[in-house]
């Protein structure tokens, strides 16, 4: 999963304990989550300096946690309604790849062919718990659309979007704890590998730098008798980007093995039957 974070509340200190400090922020980033811009401050009102909210925010986690975030939330808020369309502009215009704003495409794209991710403005769709209780009912109305979704007979993309969560529903656009372990409990054992195994769970990030990379990879097979050679070129990639991977479906009754290489990191489900090879880019 990911987090959309506000550089100005995060602290080390008795008084920010109502927000992450540093090391938790890193501790999730080393876990695999990914960190994206929600603006330093979460300003919203006439009179922002919006150009200043995505850029300083940027710069706070550079030189706090060491990385370049590269995705923005639009944070929501009481101003002017045109204000979102400040937030996109100066995020896409200061190295931000794609802005989750409160319009746009999505939030179900089709990736079975290429997709057009350049200064993408993505709609996103919130789950959110009951404003009174704890209500699991809630949560099986969210489920029924991933249901929905579930069954589309191509590749699909689709991302949601909560405010927080934790012991209340803050602003009435958060889940309780409780709600948001439902949920997730309950998308793992219905589609993970407990379950049918048909939906693959990520980052915003770390799907957008996988498609980038497979709509530009360049593969060209030759065969010589026995022997099957993959020549796989690359497309310059970001220096910012995260995530160097790219997976390799194999249509084959034929037994081989993998041989690793130096420049990269090979997995695969098998000893001797392959149908996925994974290989990790060494940066």
């Amino acid at each position: 999963m990911a987090l959309a974070v506000n550089g100005g509340t995060i602290g080390d200190f008795s008084a920010y304990r109502g927000h992450l400090s540093w090391a938790e922020v890193k501790e999730m980033y080393d876990a695999g989550w990914d960190i994206l811009n929600h603006s330093f401050h979460h300003f919203t009102k006439p009179g922002s300096n919006f150009l200043t909210e995505v850029t300083e925010n940027t710069t706070s986690i550079k030189q706090n946690l060491n990385f370049t975030m590269s995705h923005f939330i639009v944070p929501g808020g009481e101003g002017d309604p045109n204000y979102r369309y400040e937030y996109e502009k100066n995020a896409l215009a200061n190295g931000h790849f794609s802005v989750a704003s409160y319009t746009g495409v999505g939030p179900i794209l089709k990736v079975d062919s290429k997709v057009e991710l350049d200064k993408m403005i993505t709609a996103r769709t919130f789950v959110l718990s009951s404003k009174d209780t704890t209500d699991f009912k809630t949560m099986d109305r969210f489920l029924k659309t991933v249901d929905s979704i579930a069954k589309f007979p191509t590749p699909i993309w689709y991302n949601e979007f909560t405010h927080g969560t934790g012991n209340g529903n803050l602003w009435n656009l958060s889940m309780r704890f409780p709600e948001f372990k439902y949920y997730m409990t309950t998308l793992a054992n219905k589609y993970g590998l407990k379950g049918n195994d048909s939906i693959w769970m990520a980052p915003w990030q770390e799907v957008y730098e996988y498609i980038w990379l497979r709509d530009r990879i360049k593969i060209d097979l030759q065969q010589k008798n026995k022997e099957v050679i993959v020549t796989i070129e690359l497309p310059e990639i970001p220096e910012i980007f995260r995530n160097r991977d790219i997976s390799l479906n194999i249509e084959t009754s034929s037994k081989f093995e993998i041989e690793s290489n130096k420049d990269l990191i090979i997995k695969d489900d098998g000893k001797t039957n392959h149908k996925l090879i994974y290989l990790k880019l060494k940066q």
